[in-house]
């Protein structure tokens, strides 16, 4: 009974993990992050995309993640449908 317990609890935090908007920092550039909805293989490579069709490279792999991204000098912020956002952050 309660290892059902622990791993009905393990899974619903794996799903809750899932749920979360990230968003990613690519190895070839520091500048710029992509923010979508969740953290899957799937996701990540929308991420990886959106980068590509605005930069015209893959941008490399993704080496980073953060919750929200806030634009500044150094910082570039893109939601999930590619625009360039002053800030993106989970809601």
């Amino acid at each position: 009974m309660k290892i059902k317990i622990i791993v009905s609890i393990l899974f619903s935090f794996s799903l809750m993990i899932e749920l979360e908007a990230k968003c990613f920092q690519f190895s070839n550039t520091d500048t710029i992050r992509v923010c979508v909805d969740g953290n899957s293989k799937h996701q990540r490579k929308k991420a990886q995309e959106i980068c590509k069709k605005k930069f015209g490279n893959l941008c490399g792999r993704i080496v980073g993640t953060s919750n929200y991204c806030t634009k500044n000098s150094n910082t570039r912020c893109f939601d999930q449908k590619g625009k360039e956002k002053d800030r993106v952050a989970i809601e």
